[in-house]
């Protein structure tokens, strides 16, 4: 019965590029994208973001700042213009020592997943993935 649930995952991992389906012999097919560019376990050891939010988050506020979908070409170079000049002012502040700390929720989450992966040698894989799992739902 188990199973027969997971199936659909399982599907989907083998057909959408993750680890590629078995052939006739056994072994698996390579997958269109290798394990080492969407795997983030190297990321998170080293404290690098896991995620393009941010730069997700950058596109979001600029489009909304232009206000229109297509800007002119003057209204799309005042803008950036505009955007440099905040950069500029971002990095005059870090420079003078101010930080930006994450909200709380994420720095939490982030920790928790921090702590998972470091305790991967004493978990069994269903343990590690139940812990991942747990901190992605928001």
């Amino acid at each position: 019965m188990e199973i027969k649930r997971a199936e659909p995952v399982v599907n989907y991992f083998e057909d959408n590029n993750f680890i590629g389906r078995p052939d006739r012999r056994g072994n698996r097919r390579n997958p269109l994208f290798p394990l080492t560019l969407w795997n983030i376990n190297q990321r998170v050891v080293e404290a690098l973001p896991r995620t393009n939010n941010s730069v997700e988050g950058w596109h979001c506020g600029f489009q909304s700042s232009l206000q229109c979908s297509h800007p002119t070409l003057w209204k799309l170079l005042d803008q950036l213009i505009r955007e440099n000049e905040l950069h500029r002012l971002t990095v005059v502040q870090l420079m003078a020592g101010q930080t930006y700390k994450p909200k709380r929720v994420y720095r939490i989450t982030n920790e928790r997943i921090v702590n998972v992966v470091a305790d991967y040698n004493n978990r069994t894989t269903v343990e590690f993935l139940r812990g991942i799992a747990h901190n992605l739902q928001l």
